[in-house]
C-alpha cells in the first residue's frame, strides 16, 4: 500500500503545474504540524522561500510569515504554524478554485 501511495504522491507532483506544487508544500507543511515533524517543516518553508518571486510586494511579506514560522516551528510550537499555514492555505485554495492563476502565479 505504502508503495502504491508514494506512486501516486510522485505522480501528482510530476503532473502539478506551479501554483499546485504550492499548494501540495502547504499540504505537506500542515502535515508535518500534526506529526511534530520540525526537521521537515522547516525545509517545507524553505522551499517555500525560494519559490517566492521577489519582484513583486506581497513576496516579502510570504518571505516574513514564512520565516516566523520557521522560528515558531523551532520553539515545537506546531499549532501557532499549522493556524497559520491552514488559513493562508485556504485562502490558497480558494483563490486558484476561483481562477485568479494569473494573480498567484506572479507573486510565486
Amino acid at each position: 500500500m505504502n508503495s502504491a501511495l508514494n506512486t501516486y504522491l510522485v505522480q501528482q507532483i510530476k503532473n502539478a503545474t506551479p501554483t499546485e506544487l504550492i499548494g501540495i508544500l502547504y499540504d505537506m507543511a500542515i502535515q508535518a504540524t500534526y506529526r511534530k515533524d520540525q526537521v521537515r517543516l522547516i525545509k517545507i518553508l524553505s522551499l517555500l522561500m525560494r519559490s517566492l518571486n521577489h519582484d513583486y510586494e506581497v513576496a516579502e511579506n510570504f518571505f516574513n510569515l514564512y520565516e516566523y514560522c520557521q522560528h515558531v516551528a523551532r520553539d515545537n510550537k506546531f499549532d501557532e504554524v499549522r493556524d497559520l499555514l491552514t488559513g493562508v492555505r485556504d485562502a490558497w485554495y480558494e483563490s486558484v478554485v476561483k481562477g485568479n492563476k494569473s494573480t498567484l502565479n506572479t507573486a510565486v
